[in-house]
């Protein structure tokens, strides 16, 4: 287990793991759903992704569904005549089907 280093009597930085504390008696919390933390610091994924409790680099946040990219964003809209479950790709709709853009 890591040591923490104390910054100040505010904050509680974990250099180099995904933990976060909002002051020495909090203790280090893990990092919340939709963003990622990495050296004491908490970021907010890109627009239209998310990611799981606990991330710590920006390529744990994946596109929405409805959207598609790669992980660090950006997400785009799935165009016409694709389905975009989330993640990096849009898929093509089958035979004799749509979707609208």
């Amino acid at each position: 287990t890591s040591q923490p280093s104390t910054v100040s009597r505010v904050e509680t930085f974990w250099i180099g793991h995904n933990l976060l504390a909002a002051s020495e008696e909090d203790g280090c919390a893990e990092c919340e759903e939709g963003t990622w933390c990495i050296g004491g610091s908490k970021t907010s994924c890109p627009d239209h992704s998310w990611s799981e409790r606990g991330s710590s680099a920006e390529e744990q946040c994946e596109c929405l569904l409805g959207y598609y990219g790669p992980g660090r964003g950006p997400c785009a809209s799935c165009p016409a005549g694709s389905w975009c479950p989330g993640g990096e790709e849009a898929r093509a709709c089958p035979d004799n089907s749509s979707s609208p853009a």
